[in-house]
């Protein structure tokens, strides 16, 4: 039980030193981005990535198929 208890709290740390050192390294590459956009006349905030796009067609009796396939 010890054991498990120091696994999950090394998991929880190695889990924090990686999400703060991705936004060490994402926030500068960011900001290197607007000001580079911003100088050569582009004015829009920081780009975003877009979510995908995700479609699911409504199921049809028609299809013959069923739940079970």
């Amino acid at each position: 039980m010890a054991n498990e208890n120091q696994n999950m709290e090394l998991m929880d740390a190695l889990a924090q030193m990686i999400a703060q050192s991705l936004k060490a390294s994402i926030g500068p590459a960011v900001e290197q981005i607007s000001a580079s956009l911003r100088t050569s006349g582009y004015n829009a905030e920081a780009p975003r990535p877009k979510p995908p796009s995700f479609t699911m067609p409504e199921y049809g009796t028609s299809e013959g198929t069923t739940v079970a396939d």
